[in-house]
């Protein structure tokens, strides 16, 4: 009776075992196949030919490139999936906008739609100029460390001494604006000559007013102030720039006849709409086209 029990333990013992060992295979190779699947729909996104993200990228770089866009939105141009908001910022990026159709003729069609951004020139402008003169002071700052250790040391004392002085007065210039006081009080007044009819003490109506004092507060509050300055050698500041476009791109699947793009989508139009579609009368660029397209090629608007 005792080892009937035995055996019976035994065998439900082994048989869960084997129960527990074919579900873990089973999870093992769901896990491994639902990886692979995933693996593969990530590289036909990203890496087929034919891959809508793919053909995004290949536009953009081609739009970057080109002469037409770049005179109109100054670079560096910034590309983004959906439309601008004005009452939100942007959020992150989405899939890009596409539809995959075919025309009465038979052939495939793939229609992309973008929008593309310019910068601002004078902020670009700007923010070059800045960090070259960033870069000089940093080079300065080196080479000035560099000759210190070619100065004897009576040099030394005398670098010291100039610097000394030139801290100090810049304090008693910093300290004379704080309180009010013209800069020009910082410097003894030349002495009148005898032959001056002008009373000593008689201060010239030439000398600037304070700066601390109530009439220059008040035309501080209540000037205009001067118009920013315009450098004329920057490049296209002279020229109008849109802030804003949006691209829309058809792209031809070729025939399998071919020999060489076999299957592949080409480039039949590259469009860009400024300041956007909606508008009544946008600009429009063309970045590229087919000879079949004509002036005003009608733009596929869909809603994804």
């Amino acid at each position: 009776m005792l080892i009937s029990h035995i055996r019976l333990f035994l065998a439900t013992r082994a048989v869960a075992r084997t129960a527990m060992r074919t579900t873990n295979l089973i999870i093992i190779v769901l896990g491994a196949g639902f990886s692979g699947l995933l693996f593969y729909a990530l590289a036909s996104e990203l890496f087929a030919k034919n891959s809508p993200t793919v053909l995004y990228n290949d536009v953009c770089e081609r739009i970057k490139a080109s002469p037409v866009v770049t005179s109109h939105l100054y670079p560096p141009l910034v590309f983004h999936t959906h439309p601008p908001l004005t009452h939100r910022p942007r959020h992150r990026a989405r899939h890009v906008n596409s539809m995959l159709t075919t025309d009465a003729t038979g052939r495939e069609h793939l229609f992309l739609n973008f929008y593309i951004e310019g910068s601002d020139p004078f902020t670009a402008a700007s923010s070059e100029e800045s960090s070259s003169k960033m870069f000089e002071k940093v080079q300065n700052l080196f080479g000035s460390i560099s000759s210190l250790f070619e100065l004897t040391a009576d040099e030394l004392v005398a670098s010291a001494q100039r610097t000394r002085d030139k801290l100090w007065t810049n304090g008693r210039a910093a300290f004379a604006y704080l309180v009010g006081e013209p800069a020009s009080s910082l410097n003894p007044p030349p002495s009148p000559s005898p032959s001056s009819n002008s009373r000593v003490g008689t201060v010239s109506s030439s000398t600037p007013p304070s700066p601390w004092s109530l009439s220059s507060i008040f035309t501080r509050l209540t000037g205009k102030r001067s118009p920013k300055s315009v450098n004329s050698s920057l490049p296209y500041t002279e020229r109008k720039y849109w802030k804003s476009g949006e691209v829309h791109v058809d792209l031809v699947k070729v025939s399998e006849s071919a020999s060489d793009e076999a299957g592949r989508f080409i480039v039949r139009y590259i469009i860009v709409n400024l300041p956007d579609s909606n508008n009544r009368n946008p600009v429009r660029l063309y970045v590229e086209r087919m000879p079949d397209v004509p002036d005003n090629e009608g733009v596929i608007r869909w809603s994804s």
